[in-house]
């Protein structure tokens, strides 16, 4: 029993993640989950109280699941550290376009609900690359005029507007070699934008 009930928490999920994702939490309506999960309203309140908590379980779920994906960061070489966490948060990105989408309703929000669930794990990993890029100003291998914070955060952002945009442009469909090429080429960007490439 216990175990139906977790598959039908999960397909919950599943429906309602897709729909705010291309909805928001406005748009989406908690009738078209209950038809998207083979499931009916009554389940959704259930399990999640109503729109609002399940919103906040798909915000929450999604968080925890870029935390879980992002590598610690190895603080030996700045420019390495930075070309791996980036190119670390740009697949997972990849591997979740559904992740974006939701940010960017968040963001349009003010970042209410992400702001309320936000996972302790996900909060250490901006916080190591933060210090990395401090790392690089003080050894002189980035622009010594670098807010650490600030070129943290307009890094991952470049990152997080980027794939919405690129998928736009080409339909969302790349290969892989185009997305490989997307992925140094914006790891590139990110490096020249801190000073941490030359060419």
């Amino acid at each position: 029993m216990e175990r139906d009930a977790e598959q039908t928490r999960r397909r919950i999920l599943d429906a309602a993640r897709g729909e705010f994702a291309v909805k928001g939490l406005a748009g989406s309506r908690v009738d078209q989950i209950a038809a998207r999960s083979d499931t009916n309203k009554r389940m959704i309140y259930a399990y999640f109280g109503d729109k609002d908590g399940l919103y906040a379980e798909v915000v929450r779920t999604v968080l925890v699941e870029v935390a879980a994906a992002l590598p610690p960061i190895d603080r030996g070489d700045p420019v390495r550290a930075v070309r791996e966490a980036t190119g670390a948060y740009f697949d997972s990105c990849v591997r979740r376009p559904d992740f974006i989408r939701i940010m960017l309703w968040e963001a349009v929000s003010g970042w209410e609900t992400a702001n309320r669930v936000f996972p302790v794990s996900l909060d250490a990993w901006p916080l190591d690359l933060t210090q990395v890029i401090q790392s690089g100003i003080e050894q002189g291998i980035f622009r010594q005029d670098l807010n650490p914070g600030l070129a943290m955060v307009a890094s991952l952002s470049q990152l997080f507007f980027f794939m919405p945009l690129m998928w736009k442009l080409h339909d969302g469909a790349l290969s892989a070699a185009e997305l490989a090429a997307a992925r140094e080429g914006l790891i590139d960007l990110i490096l020249h934008s801190l000073g941490g490439m030359t060419t």
